[in-house]
């Protein structure tokens, strides 16, 4: 599957839980929960493939093998926010990869809250934003040349390497 197909699958997918939320109760914040965390693993999925390639290579066959999977798997979400977070302020970025990175930081945040903090509610409203959040993100990093996102994705590799 291409990086993109993948991405835009999740987020299509949040965008179905957030419109088909029940009108109220426990279905309805599961529902809103689980939009906001898939538009943020749609772009963690698309990093981490971006990653994967970047490692290994991008045709099918670097993609079919283990090594590649291995790259996938070990982006975890801590050195992929701190390198966010490093980065956001360096000013040889391009604005949309400023923008980005806000976003990207901001989403992570909706998601751990999400996934973790069962007290306050969502509502329907806050999670169509997130998700409109999501794919502008997606967008933005899309729109980042190779360069800077080879840039981008050697910075994750040394804030994994920092953190061992």
């Amino acid at each position: 599957m291409k990086p993109e197909a993948h991405a835009d699958a999740l987020l299509s997918v949040a965008l179905s839980l957030a419109g088909q939320a029940k009108t109220s109760g426990p279905v309805q914040q599961a529902e809103l929960r689980r939009a906001v965390s898939t538009a943020y693993y749609a772009i963690f999925h698309q990093i981490r493939m971006d990653y994967a390639d970047f490692l290994v290579g991008n045709t099918q066959s670097a993609r079919a093998t283990t090594a590649w999977s291995a790259a996938y798997r070990t982006l975890n979400h801590g050195p992929l926010a701190n390198a966010a977070q490093n980065l956001r302020n360096r000013a040889e970025i391009p604005q949309n990869a400023h923008q980005f990175f806000e976003e990207f930081a901001d989403l992570k945040g909706k998601r751990e809250r999400a996934d973790y903090d069962v007290v306050p509610d969502f509502d329907t409203q806050e999670v169509l934003n997130a998700v409109a959040t999501a794919e502008r993100a997606l967008r933005n990093y899309r729109d980042l040349s190779a360069s800077v996102r080879r840039q981008s994705l050697a910075h994750v590799l040394a804030q994994g390497k920092q953190k061992r």
